[in-house]
């Protein structure tokens, strides 16, 4: 029925499995980008979700977005990189969840990923970032210490676990968790984050998990497991940093 959201069983494809997930999608068949039509099918009620939707060329890769400075006094500065900024040797890693509809953008008919937080989760990110590190740093018994220090965003799940760019209005939570689960246990999105700040292991200064809260605790113990001796703080989604400065448990 036109302008009428309903609900419809769903199943992805991974690594070449078939998966019939538990929680259901709402959506308006009508409101479907034309364009999406190579990456589902709808089939008895079911919307089937193919391969090419969680290939790679479909992962949003990490991206050096600032630049943190930490003087004698204390005090933080934040800047974004620019293209005449050297690489520096000490890193913090931001780490978020899984990018949304504002990381990727329809060319040619293809989903084309772009960059983590995007929207307003990055500028969220520029406008707090200091602010939280402030409030990290004496946590940490003040280890951060002078100098300057590139800040990494990465998603645990570089791919759209929300299946966002399917639907209009707001992401549905119990379908990405979901989702976010099984790429996270059944691909290697898991040994590719840690893959990836294991390369940086003896510059890492710093983890900020601040994956959302229902996911947070598969990428805490995925951290915390290989005993690298990170210094990681959790803390609420970016997202929510506008309401203040949170740590979690």
């Amino acid at each position: 029925m036109s302008g009428k959201k309903e609900s419809y069983k769903v199943k992805i494809w991974i690594n070449g499995v078939e998966k019939e997930l538990e929680t259901k999608i709402k959506i308006n068949l009508e409101e479907i980008p034309s364009e999406a039509s190579k990456y589902y099918s709808e089939e008895n009620g079911m919307i089937c979700i193919n391969e090419k939707f969680f290939d790679d060329s479909r992962k949003v890769p990490p991206d050096s977005r600032f630049i943190i400075d930490i003087d004698c006094k204390g005090v933080i500065t934040n800047a974004k990189i620019g293209d005449s900024n050297p690489k520096l040797n000490k890193y913090i890693f931001l780490v978020l969840e899984s990018p949304h509809r504002d990381e990727y953008t329809w060319k040619s008919e293809c989903l084309t990923p772009s960059k983590p937080a995007q929207g307003t989760t990055g500028m969220r990110i520029e406008e707090n970032l200091e602010y939280v590190l402030m409030a990290i740093n004496p946590k940490l018994g003040n280890s951060l210490e002078v100098g300057k220090y590139e800040v990494i965003l990465i998603n645990p799940v570089p791919f759209q676990a929300s299946l966002g760019s399917l639907y209009t209005g707001e992401i549905q939570g119990e379908l990405r968790n979901e989702i976010w689960t099984l790429l996270w246990k059944d691909t290697k999105c898991k040994d590719e984050f840690l893959g990836t700040i294991a390369k940086k292991q003896q510059d890492v200064k710093l983890i900020i998990n601040s994956c959302t809260i229902q996911l947070q605790k598969h990428v805490q113990q995925a951290l915390t497991e290989p005993n690298k001796g990170y210094q990681i703080v959790k803390m609420r989604h970016p997202s929510q940093w506008n309401l203040g400065i949170d740590f979690t448990p």
